[in-house]
């Protein structure tokens, strides 16, 4: 683990809930573990213990993405100053306070925005290559059922390398429908970008950003967009770094 220059992931199934979270307590505190810049993940219910190793960038592209939207608002006028500073982005922090049956889980997710003094985020953004892509949906249930009522939204966001070192990118949007059970909401391609449609764009609302942090005065309903044109300038930068290019 500690030697690893490219990104990896090790997977370990059928961990029980009493294993599961005493390992995820040791390599939380372990330094060598830490140095590899490591993402530990532990969903009690699946029962799959995973860890990546060695983040690329291409897994941190939508840090920068998100951001921008962020600033984007306020300079529309949809935020104010002290909107945005309520709306904390944050990485890779760990996260253990699910509901049961996840109350044994464990995230530490690519991205979340967490409003004001709210213990659970609101909005979660996860990353991977394809071949890990089936582990970060089946989270979906862990975030969305763990953390009701807090999580309202999960973004996932797939890369595929093809031939000729091209990458193909999408990214699904997930929440609970009206009966309460996470369903996918909206699907859209990243690259091929001609594939995707122009001037694209992914929709939370108000009460999806802010969870359960009230904004006395706000429309809840509030439609705010997050441009895929923009996450694809990004993520082009990105895997220009990694030798790569969009498909």
């Amino acid at each position: 683990m500690i030697q690893r220059v490219y990104h990896k992931e090790l997977v370990f199934t059928d961990v029980e809930p009493s294993w599961g979270s005493h390992i995820i307590n040791s390599l939380d505190v372990h330094g060598d573990v830490e140095s590899a810049c490591s993402r530990l993940h532990y969903n009690s219910v699946t029962k799959i213990l995973w860890v990546r190793l060695m983040p690329t960038e291409i897994h941190a592209c939508h840090q920068l993405w998100l951001r921008n939207e962020n600033f984007n608002w306020m300079a529309s006028g949809q935020l104010t100053l002290e909107e945005l500073k309520a709306l904390r982005i944050l990485v890779g922090i760990t996260i253990r306070t699910f509901k049961p049956p996840y109350d044994k889980s464990c995230k530490e997710p690519d991205l979340f925005i967490r409003p004001g003094e709210q213990r659970l985020p609101s909005v979660v953004v996860e990353t991977g290559w394809s071949e890990t892509y089936p582990r970060l949906q089946s989270d979906v249930d862990l975030w969305l059922l763990g953390g009701k009522p807090y999580v309202k939204v999960v973004m996932l966001l797939k890369w595929t390398l093809v031939e000729d070192s091209k990458v193909e990118g999408s990214i699904e949007v997930y929440s609970r429908d009206l009966t309460g059970i996470p369903a996918r909401r909206q699907s859209e391609i990243v690259f091929p970008a001609n594939q995707g449609g122009q001037n694209a764009c992914l929709h939370l609302t108000r009460g999806e950003l802010f969870g359960e942090v009230d904004t006395p005065g706000r429309d809840q309903n509030e439609v705010f967009n997050l441009s895929l044109d923009d996450l694809r300038a990004v993520a082009g930068n990105a895997m220009q770094h990694m030798r790569l290019s969009p498909a």
